[in-house]
């Protein structure tokens, strides 16, 4: 059974029309920004307009492509009439209310299916290619925000702005098609904001240095935060350092195949509330990663999936206290058959 028989199978319905774009992506290769994916029993339809026709013909396989002419209703139902389907699965987390009236409730063939996650969930078990696609992009982002570390002299005195350039300059020369996010370097009392946009004015003295930086390699991301700090650094910062770091190995330790999300969350928050700083601690531990910088599995006390090798996420807590610093240590985990490994580590 290929890929798109077993998502109708999962949606219970004749036909799914799929129209988030990186959905898409992650079924057809597709890298545009304009799509529609139809499956149906006996065949199935790509639909965009003519700017991707020829691309979609070359990338677009197993699939009948149909231009976009006449208002995407007009083809949607056109097709679904041909193929004399009587239920339509739509993707009720992913379209807007606009979207459902105009569009989804105008071409239903009788019965509305709503599919919650279907393909989000399938995107959540990376196979081998999508894995040595994060390590790769990992391992840009990691040599990149070392080298500002090892040569941090040079940066001395520069914006944050100035700083957050340079590494998107490294990521690029480096491999990288772009960076995954708007890069956040946060010196100082700004490290304190979670996600602090990176200033003009704030001059980087390493006193700390927060850095979080994402990059992209063949459409796959990365993420990697990392907290520098100069010599003359307090005392306060060297132990809140401590904390966060024991946090995360601890978060590490917990990661095994049957392990639910929650508690590799509470394996670090557990630990930064004994050590009195939870009230500074407030997102959540981390994400999944993969074609979006932020997708599934999230890693929090609210959320129970049940962990299974073949899953990429990040790691990352942080203690806050405002108007003084911040800190934040972000690594990428895989779980393995038998526990974890670290894909953002040399």
């Amino acid at each position: 059974m290929n890929i798109y028989k077993t998502i109708l199978s999962q949606v219970k319905a004749d036909s799914f029309l799929i129209s988030n774009i990186v959905n898409i992506r992650y079924l057809t290769g597709f890298n545009g920004t304009l799509g529609y994916l139809l499956l149906t029993p006996k065949k199935n339809y790509f639909i965009t307009d003519s700017r991707y026709l020829e691309y979609a013909e070359k990338t677009v396989k197993d699939v009948k492509i149909y231009p976009l002419k006449g208002g995407i209703v007009n083809v949607l139902k056109s097709i679904i009439e041909k193929a004399n389907v009587r239920s339509l699965a739509y993707e009720y987390a992913e379209v807007s209310h606009v979207f459902f009236n105009r569009v989804i409730k105008r071409i239903s063939p009788g019965k509305l299916l709503p599919a919650k996650n279907t393909i989000k969930n399938l995107r959540m078990i990376k196979n081998e290619s999508e894995i040595k696609k994060i390590e790769i992009a990992s391992k840009i982002v990691l040599s990149s925000v070392e080298d500002i570390f090892r040569k941090c002299k040079k940066y001395h005195g520069l914006s944050e702005k100035d700083v957050a350039d340079e590494i998107e300059n490294l990521l690029r020369r480096k491999g990288a098609t772009s960076s995954g996010f708007p890069l956040i370097v946060a010196e100082g009392s700004h490290s304190s904001q979670p996600h602090h946009h990176s200033s003009i004015d704030k001059k980087v003295k390493f006193s700390p240095l927060l850095i979080d930086a994402g990059a992209i390699y063949e459409d796959y991301n990365s993420d990697l935060t990392r907290t520098f700090a100069n010599h003359t650094i307090s005392k306060k910062f060297k132990t809140i350092f401590k904390i966060v770091e024991e946090a995360q190995e601890r978060a590490f330790c917990a990661i095994k195949p049957g392990a639910k999300a929650s508690e590799i969350d509470s394996a670090a928050r557990n630990f930064i509330a004994d050590a009195g700083y939870g009230e500074f601690f407030g997102h959540g531990l981390g994400h999944g990663i993969g074609l979006e910088v932020h997708e599934k599995p999230i890693i929090s006390a609210k959320n129970d999936t049940v962990l299974k090798p073949g899953m990429v996420f990040t790691i990352e807590p942080g203690i806050y206290l405002p108007g003084k610093f911040g800190c934040r240590i972000e690594d990428i985990a895989l779980v393995t058959d038998s526990g974890y490994k670290i894909l953002t580590r040399n």
